[in-house]
């Protein structure tokens, strides 16, 4: 079987398992250029257990949780104002849950830190609120961002917008074969992105430098 020498050996992040690169200088590149940052949001968007069926699932989550927050906005705002008046100490920490362990899907809006099985005390989480309000052509309002909650088997798992993940993590990062090649010279990669998250990828045969 023919395969082009730019994807014969694809590198996938050994970090969040989603990004995938035509090659060590395309991965390097793109660390230094957001990706360092996004690798950990990408992480808390897939779950702790970092699972292929999430994985291969995330547009598909994406696009029902922005038709479920579009369809319930009204909703979602009386749920906002209830939460500033009960956690007046947390109105600036407050994300949306969409719960889809339960039919209809639920939302709530509550402090990030009482997410269950997220990471809510990290302290990254008020600096990609502030992206998520400069990149986006309609912020959050009253909130940080969105999460959701899924079963998977019998377990459950609260995951970062998967919807804004995909928006922002890969936005402007898509490089052609000759950016891809030629926009980081060998002496000037950044030595703090280390091997343990440069991983040669089994699963793809897509052609894009950059993928999910």
């Amino acid at each position: 079987m023919w395969t082009s020498k730019f994807v014969s050996k694809k590198r996938r992040c050994s970090g969040c398992l989603i990004s995938i690169y035509c090659s060590e200088k395309c991965q390097r590149t793109a660390w230094r250029n957001g990706h360092s940052k996004w690798c950990q949001v990408l992480r808390c968007t897939v779950g702790p257990w970092r699972s292929r069926d999430i994985r291969k699932s995330l547009q598909v989550i994406a696009g029902f949780e922005k038709s479920a927050i579009e369809e319930s906005i009204k909703e979602i705002e009386t749920h906002v104002r209830e939460a500033q008046q009960q956690f007046p100490d947390f109105s600036d920490k407050l994300v949306l849950m969409l719960d889809v362990t339960v039919f209809p899907p639920g939302n709530h809006v509550l402090p990030v830190h009482k997410l269950e099985q997220f990471p809510g005390e990290d302290p990254i989480w008020p600096e990609i609120a502030d992206e998520i309000r400069t990149r986006s052509d309609s912020p959050p309002k009253g909130y940080m961002f969105s999460v959701v909650k899924i079963h998977l088997g019998k377990s459950k798992f609260t995951l970062f917008s998967p919807s804004t993940a995909l928006r922002l993590a890969f936005k402007g990062l898509c490089l052609s074969e000759d950016d891809a090649c030629d926009s980081v010279d060998e002496d000037e990669i950044n030595d703090s992105k280390t091997d343990e998250h440069l991983d040669y990828d089994s699963e793809s045969s897509n052609d894009e430098c950059c993928d999910v």
